[in-house]
């Protein structure tokens, strides 16, 4: 999804937008495959993850719902995406340990 967004302002605005909606496409489907996961498995939410979830879940929610023709820019999207990523990484780390 990152890698669609790269260079976000070299890109041409319909460009962008058609980008956008498969990030946004490709997040759907990871935001539900992780809450699935964080349902079935309370071991995940025993490790102290709330918190991280919760965040994770808003950027993701915020992405689905992100609509392009208001504000042309792919900068918020990756934002968002390393956000997501950044709390999917912490609720990994939490269960290695």
């Amino acid at each position: 999804a990152l890698g669609l967004l790269a260079d976000a302002q070299d890109i041409p605005f319909y460009t962008l937008d058609n980008r956008i909606y498969e990030v946004q496409g490709m997040v759907l489907v990871i935001r539900d495959f992780v809450k699935a996961l964080y349902d079935l498995y309370p071991e995940i939410a025993q490790k102290n993850n709330a918190e991280n979830m919760a965040a994770a879940m808003q950027f993701m929610n915020d992405i689905c719902t992100y609509d392009p023709m208001y504000i042309n820019s792919g900068e918020l999207i990756i934002s968002y995406l390393m956000f997501t990523k950044n709390r999917l990484e912490d609720i990994r780390d939490s269960l290695r340990i």
